[in-house]
């Protein structure tokens, strides 16, 4: 059976212009030829560049609001887990797809061996770039920022990244700022604030207050790759602009609640 990374890999933008290179950050997985690359990222380059810094700095700007604004997390890796999985997927992944495709044709057999390779350097390539993000300081947390905010975000990257001859490029420094300094309501001193989150099994519920947060259990862990308080208890706290608890209780030792 094909993997996901297999699969994943076949979604592939090919250009008649020059090859297709490949950004790949902690959490996204994107290709871009020099022709389907928009404008923004690409008309800072000099006549003739393919790749180089600039590409990793629009890359990592341009989609810093959009990851804020749906994920509250921005890596901070990426440029080296690009410099890692830029190459493997260039000269090994797609090579070998597009062989193994055409391959197919005449010998589903030997399409398949070359379909397994790929999946095992996938699989490393995953496994590397697991090790990468577990490095500290690899990403930063910031609080959602407001749909207002991301859309002048978005319309200062595009600024910000506009061709020369353009002026007032640098004001898309200032419209990237609403998505930087996010306002958080808090409660009022005396208030409180509960939010009830299913958890699978149960509820967790999160109680916050002018200074402090309190969480009553944290749902169930379902294997090694899933669990419930990573999948929906952090990211409403990351929402939150909450990075630390001051109180976790938990009701009893059953998994569901752990």
């Amino acid at each position: 059976m094909i993997s996901i990374f297999i699969i994943a890999s076949l979604i592939i933008k090919i250009s008649t212009s020059g090859p297709a290179h490949f950004c790949i950050d902690f959490f996204s997985f994107f290709s871009c030829s020099e022709d389907s690359c928009t404008w923004v990222f690409t008309s800072n380059l000099s006549p003739g560049s393919n790749f180089n810094l600039l590409h990793f700095t629009s890359a990592i700007v341009g989609l810093a609001p959009l990851l804020i604004f749906f994920f509250q997390q921005v890596s901070l890796i990426s440029p080296l887990a690009n410099l890692v999985a830029v190459p493997v997927i260039s000269f090994w992944v797609v090579p070998l797809l597009l062989i193994s495709v055409f391959v197919m044709m005449f010998s589903p057999k030997l399409a398949e061996v070359l379909l397994n390779a790929v999946d095992m350097v996938l699989q490393g390539l995953w496994l590397v770039l697991s090790k990468i993000a577990d490095f500290p300081f690899a990403g930063i947390t910031h609080a959602q920022p407001s749909v207002w905010a991301l859309l002048f975000s978005l319309a200062g990257c595009f600024l910000l990244f506009a061709p020369r001859g353009i002026p007032g490029r640098w004001l898309g420094v200032i419209f990237l700022l609403p998505v930087v300094f996010v306002n958080i309501e808090k409660p009022e001193h005396g208030e409180y604030k509960m939010t009830l989150m299913d958890v699978g099994q149960g509820l967790s519920a999160v109680v916050e207050t002018k200074n402090h947060v309190l969480v009553y259990d944290a749902g169930a862990r379902f294997s090694s790759r899933f669990d419930m308080g990573e999948s929906v208890i952090l990211p409403y706290l990351r929402s939150q602009g909450i990075n630390t608890l001051d109180v976790l209780i938990v009701s009893h030792g059953d998994n569901d609640h752990i």
